[in-house]
């Protein structure tokens, strides 16, 4: 996309999209296509009381669309959104209704019992703080904490290969573990 265009009064930024080489007007197509859908689902999630998703969105979608919106208020009261093709023209307002509305269809993190095998290699045994790492590849990770009755089992299983039966903190979006509560461990 570039901008093409700056208006005085209120602020205004046109912006559209590079026409590319005809080797590559699928991708035109393609992008043309999400944001219509883009602009076309802030309409659907102002109207909707069902709290289906529109078209083309997902938790994903709905963060990143949950950021943008953290500029309203800060000076800005809403942002217009037009999609103008040659067929069709697709309008949208995003201001703090739709921030909400938004806000309303974002998944909060799952818990969910879990099971993870990996290299137990750091660990704190600070007073009501219980934490340590568990390595799952040679440079990744998963935080971890531990109540005061898995202490010795933590302890002993220091530089060793275990398995971890707890609680996971699973992320809505990329449905990785956030973080990961060790209830059990075996070596």
């Amino acid at each position: 996309m570039r901008l093409i265009d700056i208006r005085e009064g209120s602020f205004v930024a046109e912006l559209n999209f590079i026409r590319p080489p005809v080797l590559f007007e699928d991708y035109y197509d393609i992008a043309t296509d999400a944001i219509k859908k883009i602009v076309a689902g802030l309409e659907f999630l102002r109207d909707s009381e069902n709290g289906d998703l529109p078209d083309g969105y997902d938790q994903g979608v709905l963060v990143v669309m949950q950021e943008l919106g953290k500029v309203i208020n800060t000076g800005i009261d809403s942002i217009d959104f037009e999609v103008k093709t040659a067929k069709e023209h697709i309008a949208s307002t995003y201001d703090q209704y739709l921030y909400a509305r938004i806000s309303e269809h974002i998944s909060e993190p799952e818990e969910k019992i879990a099971a993870i095998t990996g290299h137990l290699l750091m660990a704190n045994f600070g007073k009501e703080k219980y934490r340590c790492h568990l390595y799952y590849e040679e440079n990744k990770y998963y935080s971890c904490t531990f109540d005061e009755d898995v202490v010795d089992d933590i302890d002993n299983a220091m530089r060793h290969m275990v398995n971890a039966i707890g609680i996971a903190t699973i992320h809505p979006v990329d449905d990785e573990i956030m973080k990961f509560h060790i209830k059990k461990l075996s070596s």
